[in-house]
């Protein structure tokens, strides 16, 4: 098969339409649905929301309701404790709000993308210090970003305004020129895309014109970065320079020596780019091909393909991409004050990584009469998520709450057993043990009685 046979069968794919890819998300919950999650997360989580007055507080509870949501598996509850984590953050101009639509994104069929946008506005609105502009700033280069790459160029302008007024108020010399800069990008490749989209017409009638293989090709390699539809297009283009790289590529190269030279073409063409978007792009896939050829190669190109790659490093840690995650806590934790409710023989499993519940057979821990309670550790709510959510009564085992816990020299200490949580009473019950198995304890609380009881106990060095 010709080499011009071969471009016309790749310009032919490249062209077709994908097919869909079937959205397996969950479902928003109802607003009925919704407004009961909503009604529970309030009423669980109201002291920490009642005390959150600082931008501070209220961001590292929406860290908490964010760590909450991810060990939750009933669609409405985690869907409420993200958008109560998005809300609280939103109030703080905080990053976890975000991360929070993120997540959302993740499991619900929601549009990620156009929430954070309407989240962003928010926070420029209520932005006042420097570090909460610069946030606004940052985050919406990384928005821009991902529109351009959705071809939503009237969301990315308009992103780009709320970007470049939050950098003047940060005191960052460099972010509002490096907006500036993007926002002129959009501009460009907003232009761009309606040439692309002219070019597809004239390659409905004509697949081999060369101006609109261009048009095209440049569009998906440099703006879409999507080099398998590109490169095809760009060898039938009307570019010498690039019609000729395109083609060593699509001969595909498998020596180490010719693949760092398609690197090298590659690299020779980014250097000549004024636009950002587009050197980057060159750039970057003259990385591709140098990473496939350097372990093949030694002497001099091995050194000159090693330099390269450490500048495409250097760039890469000094690009700007939003906003830092949120980091879990990972402080040890040397004391546990646990209360909750029990109704039936259960244990608490403590482990260096973490807490679970067991259910032996009777009521779950927290389960009983239609109700479904968390657990206080530290004075937190944790609501375990059960094997079997479903049944309140059963054998049965809790995910692993994630913590760092230093077991060693943890001892039980009983606090109160009564009809109501939060008091002093010690009512008479079977005995509450503490087991020691290497470095896991296991608390056993037989609780043989009839009726449920709520059990306040703590682990804590002697």
């Amino acid at each position: 098969m010709t080499i011009h046979r071969i471009l016309f069968t790749s310009i032919v794919l490249a062209c077709a339409t994908p097919a869909q890819a079937q959205d397996t998300r969950n479902p928003v919950p109802s607003a009925e649905a919704q407004q009961k999650a909503l009604a529970l997360v309030r009423d669980v989580y109201k002291d920490e929301y009642d005390k959150a007055k600082t931008s501070a507080e209220k961001e590292e509870l929406a860290g908490e309701l964010l760590e909450s949501a991810a060990a939750t598996k009933k669609p409405a509850d985690r869907y409420a404790l993200l958008r109560v984590a998005r809300d609280l953050s939103v109030e703080a101009v905080g990053p976890t709000a975000f991360e929070a639509v993120d997540e959302m994104g993740k499991t619900f069929r929601i549009d990620a993308l156009e929430m954070k946008a309407k989240v962003l506005a928010h926070c420029a609105r209520l932005a006042k210090t420097p570090a909460q502009n610069k946030l606004v700033a940052e985050t919406a280069i990384a928005l821009i970003k991902e529109a351009v790459g959705r071809s939503e160029f009237a969301m990315a302008t308009h992103l780009g305004k709320l970007g470049l007024a939050a950098a003047r108020k940060a005191r960052d010399t460099s972010l509002p020129k490096q907006i500036a800069s993007l926002i002129k990008e959009v501009q460009e490749t907003a232009e761009a895309h309606a040439e692309m989209t002219a070019a597809m017409k004239i390659l409905d009638a004509n697949p081999t014109d060369p101006d609109a293989n261009l048009a095209v090709g440049k569009y998906r390699c440099f703006t879409q970065g999507n080099w398998d539809k590109g490169v095809p297009m760009l060898a039938l283009g009307s570019d010498a320079a690039l019609k000729e790289t395109a083609v060593k590529e699509l001969r595909g190269e498998t020596a180490p020596k010719d693949q760092a030279a398609l690197g090298d073409a590659w690299w020779a063409l980014g250097e000549k780019q004024k636009g950002e978007t587009t050197r980057e792009r060159l750039l970057g896939r003259a990385e591709y091909w140098y990473k496939k050829a350097a372990p093949g190669l030694s002497g001099f190109s091995k050194v000159k393909v090693a330099k390269r790659l450490e500048r495409r490093q250097a760039s890469a840690k000094k690009e700007v991409k939003g906003h830092e995650p949120r980091k879990p806590r990972q402080d040890v934790v040397r004391s546990l004050v646990v209360e909750v409710l029990i109704d039936g023989d259960s244990e608490f499993i403590v482990t260096p990584q973490g807490i679970c519940w067991r259910s032996k057979g009777v009521a779950k821990p927290g389960r009983h009469g239609g109700k479904n309670l968390p657990t206080l550790i530290n004075g937190k709510p944790w609501m375990p998520v059960w094997g079997k959510p479903a049944e309140e009564r059963g054998r049965d085992m809790t995910q692993v709450l994630p913590l760092k816990i230093d077991t060693a020299k943890l001892q039980l200490q009983l606090l109160a057993i009564g009809p109501k949580p939060g008091g002093n009473t010690m009512e008479k019950r079977d005995p509450v043990t503490l087991q020691r198995v290497g470095k896991n304890l296991i608390v056993t609380i037989p609780d043989h009685q009839g009726g449920s009881r709520w059990y306040r106990f703590a682990l804590r060095e002697p």
